[in-house]
């Protein structure tokens, strides 16, 4: 998604050479939507894999012949779509606006030396997925709920995402969509703040190079 992010930017370039924060924020998006059509498959079997009785201990091909072909596979699709646009929305602008001024503060902390183009790479993107990490937990709890391993007769499996997202609220509570938060923030800071850092360094090689 970060090179569709890349293209999506480039699309919403004005006349004027400049990238508006709408273009910035619809690039995020579309980016992240993108992702849903490869990833929504893996997640399913994931979830199946990580929810399912622990006693039968189910393998990756008894998960694929569980949940009843392409249309299981794409179970839960909305809302691993709005997790992701959101994510994506929110992230890809915010580490945009951060790898610039981040330089600056850290210079400013060091005596006028700037860190590595990594360094500061690094410091944006997690700053850039913290936030973004934790706002989009609630779509990621309605994701894991309506993919997670269910009988046959369950009412669940009838819930779209809205209906599921009701469901918790009205049974467990608001504050229950937000379970995991913390540990989405901690995992997404190393995860981005590393990838969206050396993608960013790549890229700029390529560049150099003559080769993008």
């Amino acid at each position: 998604k970060l090179g569709m992010n890349d293209f999506f930017r480039m699309c919403f370039i004005d006349t004027s050479g400049c990238l508006p924060l709408a273009g910035e924020v619809l690039a995020g998006g579309l980016s992240g939507l993108c992702q849903v059509v490869a990833t929504n498959p893996l997640e399913v079997v994931k979830v199946r894999i990580q929810t399912g009785d622990r006693s039968t201990k189910p393998s990756i091909i008894e998960v694929l012949q569980d949940v009843g072909g392409v249309t299981g596979l794409y179970r839960g699709a909305g809302a691993c779509a709005a997790r992701d646009v959101l994510f994506s929305a929110l992230l890809f602008p915010t580490f945009a606006h951060a790898k610039v001024a981040v330089p600056i503060f850290l210079a400013s902390i060091f005596g006028g030396v700037e860190p590595s183009q990594f360094w500061c790479g690094l410091v944006a993107g997690s700053l850039a997925a913290a936030p973004a990490a934790f706002l989009c937990t609630p779509a990621d709890t309605v994701k894991t709920r309506l993919q997670q391993s269910r009988d046959s007769a369950s009412e669940v499996q009838d819930m779209n995402a809205l209906e599921m997202a009701r469901s918790i609220i009205e049974t467990e509570g608001a504050e229950v969509l937000f379970s995991g938060s913390f540990e989405r923030v901690v995992r997404s800071i190393p995860q981005f703040g590393v990838t969206l850092s050396l993608f960013d360094v790549l890229s700029t090689k390529a560049v150099e190079i003559g080769i993008m």
